[in-house]
């Protein structure tokens, strides 16, 4: 950040790093340095935590053979349903924690004040009231990240401006349907016989031994058309 305020650093106006430590705040002035730099991270967080459900798209594309050839031929009529299904069907986290800001009471349950409680999110977004066939992929769901409900929680539920939803999920969705593209259009690989069971208690989750692919080949996506 000291850098790119120095000018030692040559970036383009767009480049994230730049408007950060050019933006002022109400009062006309730059930001601390610290600030700055956290939100630089507050950046480059997400989007490699994103690998994750890239790692889960892999999977789901090796299991729907039909999906990976209609997403090679540029058919991108269900791309964003198919991201949001890993999202419903991978958990990143399978659960998160929160406490209770005022005391209240739910189907016949008192929680007081300051309560301590876990929200299932793998469990909510796999309720077969809502996902018949929950284990099931399937694109026919109606599912996502617009929509802001609260029966399809991968991070959190609700309005994302206002609750507790991810911000990010917008671009969660974005980033996997990039990657998806690449992983159909760009690429060919192979994803040997392996044990690919989720392990619930790591978080964020992943295989309990990792993807291992093989036999990676670049693909001149538009060299094929």
């Amino acid at each position: 950040m000291r850098r790119t305020r120095s000018g030692a650093l040559a970036l383009g106006k767009s480049a994230p790093i730049r408007i950060v430590s050019e933006h002022r705040d109400q009062n006309g002035n730059l930001l601390e340095i610290s600030d700055a730099a956290v939100e630089i991270i507050n950046i480059l967080r997400p989007v490699v935590a994103t690998g994750r459900y890239i790692v889960f798209a892999a999977m789901a594309l090796n299991g729907q053979r039909q999906w990976t050839d209609r997403f090679a031929a540029g058919d991108e009529t269900q791309l964003e349903a198919f991201a949001e299904e890993v999202m419903r069907l991978y958990p990143f986290f399978p659960f998160i924690g929160g406490v209770a800001r005022d005391t209240f009471e739910w189907e016949g349950y008192r929680i007081q004040k300051g309560d301590w409680m876990i929200l299932d999110l793998h469990g909510t977004n796999h309720d077969p009231r809502r996902f018949p066939a929950p284990n099931a992929f399937s694109l026919d769901r109606d599912i996502g990240w617009k929509t802001q409900e609260f029966d399809f929680v991968p991070h959190g539920g609700g309005d994302a401006s206002v609750t507790h939803r991810c911000p990010g999920e917008a671009v969660t969705v974005a980033l996997m349907k990039e990657a998806i593209r690449l992983l159909t259009r760009s690429m060919t690989f192979e994803i040997p016989d392996q044990r690919l069971t989720l392990n619930l208690s790591r978080m964020p989750a992943l295989p309990e031994q990792g993807l291992r692919m093989r036999n990676i080949r670049h693909v001149d996506a538009w060299a094929s058309r």
